[in-house]
């Protein structure tokens, strides 16, 4: 039955149009802050795709992962550039990412460092958010920590799904088509 009920939700965000997110980050901690961001529309369609300026330099550790360095960010927008680009592409409904909780997080933590005083106004925008993960999770049905299902990584669901992408994992553009791919999968699924 959670497949079935997971496979449904999936159609619902294919045929309302949701917009999909990923980011990529200068780490994990409470100090990272946004270095990528790519908005992706259920039709496959490119709305948002950009490197993004920091504040401070991009460890050397972030960098192993997604491969962005500080100097392809030198010329990049910055975050008080970008956050308007992306409110308009999101529009009025909530937005879709693999991992939301921490694309949110980072959203707000990014927005924070510039906006100290008035960073509640992006509140609204930076909570409306669903997670594919946890839909994923519910479709495959695998037994997890305690009562819930258990998750799994971006590009192992993508590969059991047979989800081909043909840029690498980590860059924030080439993970939203990956989930995409994940949601399409999902979508066409659910028959118990």
């Amino acid at each position: 039955m959670s497949k079935t009920i997971a496979s449904c939700r999936a159609r619902h965000w294919l045929r309302r149009g949701f917009v999909i997110l990923d980011t990529e980050t200068t780490g994990m901690g409470e100090d990272a802050e946004i270095i990528e961001i790519a908005a992706l529309g259920c039709d496959g369609e490119v709305i948002l795709n950009t490197l993004v300026k920091p504040i401070n330099p991009i460890p050397v550790e972030a960098t192993a992962i997604h491969g962005i360095t500080n100097e392809m960010v030198a010329g990049a927008p910055s975050w008080p550039e970008v956050i308007g680009q992306l409110i308009l592409a999101v529009g009025e409904m909530d937005y879709l990412a693999y991992n939301s909780d921490y694309d949110s997080r980072l959203i707000r933590q990014t927005t924070l460092m510039h906006y100290h005083d008035i960073a509640n106004l992006f509140r609204p925008f930076i909570e409306g958010h669903d997670c594919v993960m946890r839909l994923y999770a519910m479709y495959r049905g695998e037994a997890g920590k305690g009562s819930g299902y258990k998750w799994h990584k971006l590009v192992n669901a993508a590969k059991h799904e047979g989800v081909v992408i043909d840029s690498p994992a980590h860059r924030a553009l080439a993970d939203c088509r990956m989930t995409l791919g994940i949601i399409s999968a999902m979508a066409k699924g659910g028959a118990e």
